[in-house]
C-alpha cells in the first residue's frame, strides 16, 4: 500500500521502487488424527521479485512458512 525511506530526518516515497503484485506457489501438507486433532504446514514462495525497476540488484522474493493446528468436533 506504501514505502518510504527515511534518512537523517527526511522521509522518501518509494511505493514506485516495488511491484503492487506478487505471484507465488504453495506447497503444503496436512494430517487430521482419528482423535480429530489436525496439525499442517504450508510454505509460499514468491515467483516474481519485489523489486520494479529491471536489472537492479539485488531481487528481493517473500516466503512465508505457517505452522496449523485444529480440532473437527464429531
Amino acid at each position: 500500500l506504501s514505502a518510504t525511506q527515511e534518512s537523517n530526518d527526511f522521509e522518501l516515497d518509494v511505493t514506485g521502487r516495488f511491484e503492487s503484485i506478487d505471484l507465488s506457489a504453495a506447497l503444503g501438507t496436512s494430517y487430521r488424527f482419528d482423535n480429530g486433532l489436525n496439525l499442517g504446514v504450508r510454505y509460499h514462495t514468491s515467483i516474481t521479485s519485489m523489486i520494479n525497476q529491471e536489472g537492479r540488484a539485488p531481487s528481493f522474493y517473500n516466503g512465508v512458512l505457517q505452522f496449523s493446528i485444529g480440532y473437527f468436533f464429531k
